[in-house]
């Protein structure tokens, strides 16, 4: 198999995240939010194991740290607006403010 560019090839939890938020983020931003719905939990649960897990070298460690923070923080939010029936226009929004969040991980928190 290919490995994957570079640095997250080696971060198994960042992979596992990555799945995850493809199968369900993905859906919800072009309108169907059927999956993120059912897959909260799980997706909360995905991000806190990476936010526990070591980041690697090739990522700059506080930054890395901070954003993965933030991404927690962001699904968890997911997770509490599903329980609260929120619009899906309010979710929809939040999970464009996750994948950001990911992105942000993924391209600026590497160290060039």
């Amino acid at each position: 198999s290919f490995a994957q560019s570079g640095k997250n090839a080696d971060w198994p939890e960042m992979t596992a995240f990555k799945a995850i938020k493809e199968a369900n983020f993905t859906p919800a931003e072009k309108g169907n939010l059927a999956p993120l719905k059912a897959n909260v939990a799980t997706i909360y649960k995905t991000a806190k194991v990476w936010m526990g897990s070591a980041v690697p070298s090739g990522y700059n460690t506080e930054k890395t740290q901070a954003a993965i923070k933030d991404l927690n923080i962001k699904c968890h939010d997911i997770w509490s607006k599903v329980e609260a029936k929120a619009s899906d226009k309010e979710l929809k929004k939040l999970v464009k403010e996750a994948n950001a969040l990911y992105n942000k991980i993924a391209t600026e928190c590497t160290i060039k």
